[in-house]
């Protein structure tokens, strides 16, 4: 993993203090290996900002920004739309999201849910008993069947639970603490899988599968992981073919897409990805929404080299929200916000993003999507989310791209807006 880059004083680039995250280090914070001391002036956002202290600059302003209340409904489990959902298409009749509540993969279309219809559009059996198991599952746009990622294979079925096809890789299964994931491309013609294999000398791998989504017939294959460990977290890009595997472990991820060639050939590549976890892909497909695994930044990424062109630091926020007065070596002022992974592109100007602080009180906050993709981007926080009325509850947003998102808890879903 490469070094993280600050810029400073005007656009100087400069090596971290640490090459996998940014936590404080605590005889000298945030300054360089064999330096003097510290950085000064460090920018961040809509801040200017003196280090050691995080003194605020003139330019700090707060501003809010009210959200309107479009519709809300009853609906148990919502929260799991949000936080665990499994696939998520646009359709040209609207949004279908899926979600698993005990043997049942429930798909919902998010207009009519919220327009008082609260039965799934489809209704699919699992192969086990457990909802809490086996997440990574998807579904076909055209809601002919659901795709699950078994230890042994790749199968699908449809809503009376009758096997489709199956594509089996019972000679290399996963292992007890190992787990694959499928997702299917936007235009329902592919299931793309994640599968555990051994290469030519031996070892345990990860490879990237693409299987016909009719009948399950191998179209390519290549291999991303050379080890077997991490999680992978599969998302469809919107332009129907490419496809990216996030692979999240403890203090460190990565990043990867791909695409099925005409030839058969599965052509893949690894883009930067710092302890990062996707929160969305925007509408136009041009930019991907990530976090730090630990709460450091939301960061904004071009399609398809992974080119950060935007960043939101939670020193930033901290600076924002606490002003001046902060210990200069106080390590638990610089845990004081942390970005969560939820939210996503309201439109394609805007991604809405969650600041965990302190009591566990959780805030919403606008960023601005950058204007510019050839370069990076400051400035970015527009401002914090007020809710007239609250939502149910603040820990589970998801952006839709057409202007609203939503928020969920145990009981019920809600859309929202700006007013």
């Amino acid at each position: 993993m490469p070094p993280r880059r600050w810029f400073a004083d005007g656009g100087d680039v400069l090596p971290a203090a640490r090459p996998y995250g940014r936590g404080p280090v605590r005889q000298a914070p945030f300054g360089r290996p064999g330096s003097a001391g510290p950085v000064r002036q460090a920018r961040f956002g809509l801040l200017a900002l003196d280090v050691p202290g995080w003194r605020v600059g003139p330019t700090m302003r707060l501003v809010e920004i009210p959200a309107r209340l479009v519709a809300t409904t009853a609906l148990p489990f919502a929260r799991r739309l949000l936080s665990h959902p499994e696939g998520r298409h646009r359709t040209p009749d609207g949004l279908l999201i899926a979600m698993r509540v005990e043997d049942r993969m429930r798909v919902y279309h998010v207009d009519r849910l919220l327009a008082g219809d609260s039965g799934p559009v489809a209704d699919f059996p699992t192969p086990w008993a457990s909802w809490s198991s086996h997440h990574g599952n998807t579904f076909l746009p055209d809601l002919s069947a659901a795709v699950f990622s078994e230890d042994d294979k790749v199968r699908a079925v449809d809503q009376s639970g009758r096997t489709r096809w199956e594509w089996s890789h019972s000679q290399h299964p996963w292992g007890q603490d190992e787990r694959g994931a499928v997702v299917a491309t936007s235009d329902g013609t592919q299931v793309w899988a994640v599968v555990p294999a051994v290469d030519a000398q031996g070892n345990e791998v990860q490879d990237l599968v693409v299987l016909a989504a009719g009948d399950g017939r191998l179209l390519g294959r290549t291999t991303l992981l050379n080890w077997r460990q991490p999680n992978p977290f599969p998302l469809a890009h919107a332009d129907g073919r490419h496809v990216g595997v996030n692979f999240i472990e403890q203090d460190q991820s990565d990043m990867f897409w791909a695409v099925l060639e005409a030839d058969g050939t599965v052509h893949a590549w690894q883009v930067p990805c710092e302890e990062e976890s996707v929160i969305d892909v925007r509408a136009d497909g041009r930019l991907v929404a990530s976090h730090s695994g630990q709460g450091y930044f939301v960061a904004q990424r071009r399609f398809p080299d992974g080119d950060l062109v935007g960043e939101t630091d939670n020193q930033e926020m901290r600076a924002l929200l606490d002003g001046e007065g902060e210990s200069d070596d106080d390590d638990d002022g610089y845990w004081r916000y942390q970005w969560e992974g939820l939210g996503g592109f309201v439109d394609d100007r805007t991604v809405l993003a969650a600041l965990g602080g302190p009591d566990d009180v959780m805030s919403h906050w606008l960023l601005k999507s950058p204007a510019d993709l050839d370069q990076k981007s400051t400035q970015l926080v527009l401002g914090r989310v007020r809710y007239e009325p609250e939502p149910c509850s603040m820990f589970y947003i998801r952006a839709l791209g057409d202007g609203t998102w939503l928020s969920a808890d145990e009981q019920s879903i809600q859309r929202w807006n700006l007013a």
